[in-house]
Formats: C-alpha cells, sequence, structure tokens
C-alpha cells in the first residue's frame, strides 16, 4: 500500500467524479492489509464515524462514501452494484492497495460482494451486515424510506484533500471545497438506489467468494429478514453467520461498540 495519510481524500473514479474516503488508524506493516469500509447510504462514512474510530484503534481504516452518499460525487448513468463495485476496485488502484478487510452494510454489502466476486485475489476476508444474496429479498419500501430518511448534506474537512488522479500513483492536492449544499432531487437518488439494490442478482457467481466471510444479522431487522441472510451463508463456500439479538437493520449505528468487537475478532481468527 503506497504511504496515505489519514484524514480526507477524494480519490477519482472512471466516471469523471470521485469517491470520498476517510483514512484513519495505524500502518503498523506495510503488508497487513486495510479494513475497507463500504456504509450504506445512510449518511456515509461520516455517520459511522464511532464505528470506524473504535476499528482505527486496532488497524488503518478506510471509510468510503458510495457514488452520490456523503461527500461522493452523483454518478451518472445506470447506476448498478457491479458497477459501484468497480468505482470501488478503481479507488484500491488509485491508493494502490493490493488486498483489503473488507466490510460492508446494507447497500454496501451487495458492493463489497461484487468486489469480493470479481477480484477475490484482493479480498483476505469479508464482514456482510444486513445481506441477502438478491436484492429482492430486501422490502423496497422500507429501503425507500430509509434511504430517503437518510441525511443528505456532508462537508469536507477544512484544509487540503488529495486527489488522486488518473495516472497510476500520481497524485495532486486540491483546496477543500465548501460545505456540500443539502442535494436536491433526494426522492430520485433513494429511487436509483432501491432499483440498483433490488436489481442485485450474482447468483451462482456467489460461489467464486473464496475469502473466509462473516455474515451479521439483526434479529429485529425489518428491511432484510435474518431469513435471507442464512440463505446467503448457504450460498457462500466459507461463510458464518452471527444473528445478533435486539438490533435492526442499521446494526453498525445502534451498537458501534459490538459490531467492531464483531469486526477485530473475526479478522483477528485464523
Amino acid at each position: 500500500m503506497a504511504e496515505t495519510m489519514n484524514g480526507s481524500h477524494l480519490v477519482a473514479r472512471g466516471d469523471g467524479g470521485v469517491l470520498h474516503c476517510l483514512v484513519d488508524g495505524p500502518q503498523r506493516s506495510p503488508s497487513e492489509p486495510p479494513l475497507l469500509l463500504i456504509p450504506s447510504t445512510r449518511g456515509g462514512a461520516e455517520l459511522w464515524s464511532g464505528f470506524a474510530q473504535r476499528l482505527a484503534e486496532h488497524r488503518r481504516t478506510l471509510s468510503l462514501d458510495l457514488p452520490g452518499v456523503g461527500c461522493s460525487t452523483d454518478p451518472s448513468g445506470i447506476l448498478t452494484t457491479r458497477r459501484m463495485a468497480r468505482d470501488v476496485l478503481d479507488c484500491l488502484d488509485r491508493m494502490q492497495i493490493e488486498s483489503v478487510l473488507l466490510f460492508g452494510a446494507s447497500l454496501g454489502s451487495l458492493v463489497a460482494t461484487w468486489v469480493a466476486i470479481d477480484a477475490p485475489e484482493r479480498v483476505e476476508r469479508l464482514v456482510l451486515v444486513s445481506s441477502a444474496a438478491r436484492g429482492i429479498d430486501f422490502s423496497p419500501a422500507r429501503l425507500y424510506r430509509a434511504l430517503l430518511d437518510a441525511e443528505c448534506a456532508a462537508t469536507l474537512p477544512s484544509g487540503d484533500d488529495e486527489l488522486f488522479g488518473p495516472e497510476s500513483g500520481m497524485r495532486v492536492t486540491m483546496q477543500a471545497r465548501p460545505p456540500i449544499e443539502r442535494r436536491s432531487g433526494a426522492r430520485r437518488r433513494a429511487a436509483r438506489f432501491v432499483v440498483a439494490a433490488l436489481a442485485h442478482w450474482p447468483g451462482p457467481s456467489l460461489a467464486r467468494i473464496v475469502a473466509p466471510t462473516l455474515v451479521l444479522s439483526g434479529d429485529e431487522d425489518t428491511i432484510v429478514s435474518p431469513c435471507a441472510c442464512v440463505r446467503l451463508v448457504e450460498a457462500l463456500p466459507r461463510a458464518t453467520l452471527a444473528l445478533v439479538p435486539h438490533l435492526g437493520h442499521d446494526m453498525v449505528s445502534e451498537d458501534p461498540a459490538l459490531c467492531a468487537r464483531y469486526v477485530l475478532e473475526f479478522a483477528a481468527s485464523s
């Protein structure tokens, strides 16, 4: 992994936009893969600050905003979970990161699934939270409402942000932009993400995920049922299921300390 300073970074996407990435935690060894977090669209990486900070006490942690979320720019064209996975892989290329411990929640877990399918050599361990083997296992109305209720405003920290340009290994510095105003078209964006989630269908390709996988499900999740998580585990070659009592779909925000403990223990297991 190339040396990357902790803080907020804007990483160039192939469509001309940028992904926002928060970097935190120590890089104890060049050979130690960082932990890459792909949140859902509910507020993006900033919403997970408490969760990510707990993880960053133990290892280098990168938190991404999906396209159109937080400080990442809106995508153009048709949005799919696999397309967003390609954006994630492009981000790893720009930042010269060979492999990661990959964590995704809700819509982010569907994106993480495609990353592990399309680039299995880059995922050492995989954690999927509030996930499913197929998008139609999500409740469309409840998912739409959750996305619509999400906080759409995000700000960049003061100071300079690094933009990793299209040239491999090249970086230029750009001044931090002023606070991003609340974006218009929240209903349209929420609908795009719901359509992308419902269209998610890796099918037999799930068998190509070779990384040890932990699937976390809250037993009070009303957007995707624990039964759907069971079907996901059955489709994955090396997966285990942890059913967490008294937590719902947004379990990372509901109990960040507990979720961080699950992740760290899984990362340390042999």
